[in-house]
């Protein structure tokens, strides 16, 4: 009996494991959605919580952008798959990576929200 359970409970990760085997999923991945030396991309993503529902959106990455490890990263989500526009986001970074010496790095970071805009538009 405990070794039926055992096979139960590994089941979905002996499946995971045959199909990344079998059809390479990595490779198809970043083959998808990067470019061939896998410094850029855009690709979709998805979340799920309980009390919000599902989000989607893309996000969108560039490494290194001039040649010292550079990074710039956009990505933008919403809710209104489920109905929910108040939880559209758009956020960014841009980082220097080794341009500044392998000691410093400088990061610049933001988070746009729509649904804030649109009330402070309102509100004015």
């Amino acid at each position: 009996m405990p070794r039926v359970a055992v096979n139960v409970v590994l089941a979905p990760v002996r499946t995971v494991v045959w199909a990344e085997e079998r059809y390479q999923l990595e490779d198809l991945y970043y083959r998808t959605f990067f470019n061939r030396d896998r410094t850029i991309g855009l690709y979709p993503t998805a979340t799920y919580e309980t009390d919000f529902g599902f989000t989607g959106g893309a996000r969108f990455v560039a490494r290194d952008v001039l040649g010292a490890h550079e990074q710039l990263s956009l990505e933008a989500t919403t809710a209104a798959i489920s109905g929910v526009h108040y939880r559209d986001d758009v956020h960014g970074s841009l980082s220097t990576g080794r341009r500044l010496g392998d000691h410093l790095s400088l990061e610049l970071a933001f988070n746009l929200d729509p649904a804030e805009l649109r009330a402070r538009e309102a509100a004015a």
